[in-house]
């Protein structure tokens, strides 16, 4: 997939092809592509085009990053023009990374702790201006994020496989294509949206 910033002909996910991961290395870049992957599965759910996702240190501002899951190029103008019904979605897909994140230690025994918390506070700044555009009261918006954190959190531990088939190619290639997210989710079915409409 061509994205403004590559050189003509490069493709994310081409550059670097699988890699040996060091023993030492890979519980760590296991962790974060799972986070990542779930926004990407969280993206298939509610309709939101993955562009790719990666797990390479970087700087956003002032803030050291980890990974990325980037959404549609042209998010801002779907946001632009339909408003609400974007928040709705990308409410899900923000929300992605941080259920995938709770089920992986669920399934290993594990609770959040303070790295998982801090780490997730970008999330939690996204999902908020999320929730500033679909509710004006504190109680409206608790109750539209824990609706948004029910839908897919049944589908993230229906497709638990998928995923973790998903975070190993991201452990393994560092940044997978959009078109290889919808080989691992492109048999998902959507969630319904309009669940949280009415709220």
């Amino acid at each position: 997939m061509d994205g403004p910033f590559l050189s003509d002909g490069q493709r994310w996910a081409d550059r670097f092809g699988p890699q040996p991961v060091p023993d030492s290395l890979r519980p760590e870049r296991f962790r974060r592509s799972v986070h990542e992957v779930g926004h990407a599965l969280a993206c298939v759910l509610a309709g939101v085009k993955v562009e790719y996702v990666h797990i390479l240190s970087g700087q956003s501002g002032i803030v050291t990053t980890h990974g990325l899951c980037k959404y549609d190029y042209d998010v801002d103008g779907h946001l632009a023009a339909d408003p609400m019904g974007w928040s709705r979605r990308l409410l899900i897909a923000h929300l992605g990374g941080i259920i995938a994140d709770r089920e992986c230690l669920r399934r290993n025994g594990q609770s959040a702790g303070l790295h998982h918390e801090y780490s997730w506070l970008g999330d939690e700044v996204a999902i908020s201006k999320r929730l500033e555009v679909l509710a004006t009261e504190d109680t409206d918006r608790a109750r539209i994020r824990q609706v948004a954190e029910s839908l897919p959190s049944e589908k993230v531990i229906a497709h638990w496989t998928e995923l973790e088939r998903a975070a190993e190619l991201v452990t393994e290639r560092l940044a997978i294509s959009g078109e290889m997210v919808m080989e691992c989710f492109g048999q998902t079915e959507p969630i319904d949206l309009s669940q949280l409409g009415g709220l």
